[in-house]
């Protein structure tokens, strides 16, 4: 359908998350599995919604179970939408680790930050960051 998009409600997310072997739900944005299309990786107990920002619309889900395990998965509801202006809804700042830096080191890192927005286009670039 001309100007929509695809959108993936993930209902129910029961995967096996062991030590050593795990099942994982990726998402790309398009028709392709590219590392750099990676929209989101799903965890076990979260409910989001993954929608395309592609041109195309397309979005890939893809479920993998290492080895055979208990019959668990995930429900979802797979819809189409039409996309929104994106809009700021907030951000969060975090110490990035404990660690004690000294005069002289370089490339460390500080600080992390989560930008968060609503819709998905025409994206919001951030112009610059001012520390004081």
């Amino acid at each position: 359908m001309a100007g929509k998009k695809v959108q993936v409600d993930f209902k129910l997310v029961d995967i096996f998350e062991g030590s050593m072997y795990k099942q994982f739900i990726r998402v790309y944005d398009g028709t392709e599995v590219r590392d750099d299309q990676l929209l989101a990786t799903i965890a076990k107990g979260t409910t989001p919604i993954v929608k395309a920002t592609n041109p195309q619309g397309a979005l890939t889900v893809v479920f993998a179970a290492p080895r055979p395990s208990a019959p668990m998965g995930f429900k979802a509801v797979v819809s189409l939408f039409t996309p929104q202006a994106m809009r700021f809804r907030d951000v969060t700042i975090s110490p990035m680790n404990d660690a004690s830096l000294a005069a002289g080191d370089k490339a460390q890192p500080l600080l992390a930050f989560n930008v968060r927005t609503e819709n998905t286009e025409p994206a919001l670039a951030l112009n610059g960051l001012t520390l004081s």
